[in-house]
């Protein structure tokens, strides 16, 4: 019975902490629920809870030894560890209260400010990215030395994914993108602007080595943009973030001349070329420039956040608009 009560008392601030759906985020929104999110939660107020539950124990144990003596009497050998718990769970609630929970107000505001951009550039988190393009050929350029090194694709994609991984939509870390035949009916459904498909060859491995040449889940295209917009506006400041040239990226927001985006579609690719490499998952390659509408097809129908895309900033005559974040 100690048991269960230490476990029910460590277990209370996970049980408040689930019930905000805003708590955390989950990739796909069917599955956030209240019992997905308390199986992720349950463990880290588990552990925490513990920890400082043994710190709690042994300051009551000092300055309260009458209240220590108590619980030990009835609560047994764990009776120490439930007093320092009964400190630690409410406090851990409070805690999540004012520091974590954004408020009903903070939401709106967010969700507002997210929803307020015409354009963003789509660049999934590298924990999303589907294969990579294995036996794909590429022209470079004859760079100078501080130059970047630019790849062109000349020959079909080809692109490699572990068996049973693949999505509807996949890329690699030189952000070309392969689309089943389900995506490109959804694109075609919400009249998306912007892209054509070529042909590629999708390759699935069977435990990351051998190839499994009957495995086949469904038909892969490469999703190609058949618009490039003008360059960015000179408030985007392109800088060197690592110690190699695929460290190309904006200092802070991106930012684009309105009359220039008056020409662009659903699907663009910029003129520039920019790359990462730790915190970024691509190698040196052109933004995917998406609409709005694409962004909300994605998030509906493919289950990527918020955190997948970085909005744009459009510019009236040079000025910054006061959407732009401090």
């Amino acid at each position: 019975m100690s048991v269960l009560l230490f476990i029910f008392i460590l277990s209370i601030p996970a049980l408040y902490a689930a019930m905000y759906k805003n708590m955390f985020q989950i990739k796909n929104e069917k599955m956030n629920n209240y019992f997905l999110r308390l199986f992720y939660l349950a463990p880290f107020c588990a552990f925490v809870g513990f920890f400082f539950s043994a710190f709690f124990m042994m300051l009551i144990r000092v300055l309260t030894p009458e209240i220590f003596e108590f619980f030990m009497r009835t609560f047994g050998d764990l009776g120490d560890f439930i007093s320092g718990a009964v400190i630690v769970s409410p406090l851990m609630v409070i805690l999540t209260k004012i520091m974590i929970i954004p408020s009903k107000k903070e939401i709106e505001e967010r969700q507002k400010m997210k929803e307020d951009y015409e354009y963003y550039v789509f660049m999934p988190e590298g924990k999303h990215m589907g294969g990579k393009s294995q036996g794909t050929k590429y022209t470079f350029n004859k760079r100078k030395k501080g130059e970047a090194l630019i790849g062109t694709q000349i020959d079909e994609l080809t692109m490699q994914v572990m068996k049973g991984m693949e999505n509807d939509i996949m890329f690699t870390m030189y952000g070309e993108f392969a689309v089943n035949e389900y995506a490109l009916q959804v694109f075609e459904e919400n009249k998306l602007t912007g892209y054509y498909k070529k042909p590629m060859t999708m390759k699935y491995l069977e435990r990351g080595i051998k190839e499994d040449t009957e495995y086949v889940k469904s038909v892969y295209y490469q999703l190609m943009a058949s618009n490039t917009l003008a360059p960015m506006s000179k408030e985007t400041k392109l800088t060197f973030k690592g110690t190699i040239s695929t460290s190309i990226l904006p200092q802070k927001n991106i930012y684009y001349d309105r009359e220039v985006m008056d020409n662009a579609l659903d699907f663009n690719r910029s003129i520039e070329y920019v790359g990462a490499e730790k915190e970024y998952p691509y190698a040196f390659h052109q933004y995917w420039v998406i609409s709005k509408k694409v962004h909300a097809v994605f998030k509906k129908y493919f289950y990527f956040s918020d955190d997948d895309f970085m909005p744009i900033i459009l510019l009236d005559s040079g000025t910054i608009e006061s959407k732009e974040e401090n």
